[in-house]
């Protein structure tokens, strides 16, 4: 059993599992890291920006005002 155990948790070069499971881990984080700093902070920026901004016209438009409507 024991002989079974290292045979599957290690490859011909004695690198074990779990090391590559950490390697992958660390590259998915990466990953993920950099797609979110690129994507989400990008367009979440902007869509805040716009939203502010439709806010801000909103609150500062007068009534009486035809370009409020818009």
């Amino acid at each position: 059993m024991k002989s079974i155990f290292k045979r599957l948790s290690r490859n011909q070069r004695g690198v074990a599992a779990t090391e590559y499971m950490l390697i992958i881990a660390v590259i998915v984080i990466a990953v993920v890291v950099i797609g979110k700093k690129v994507f989400v902070d990008q367009f979440f920026t902007q869509g805040v920006t716009a939203a502010g901004s439709t806010v801000q016209k909103w609150l500062t438009c007068d009534p009486s005002n035809a370009d409020c409507n818009e």
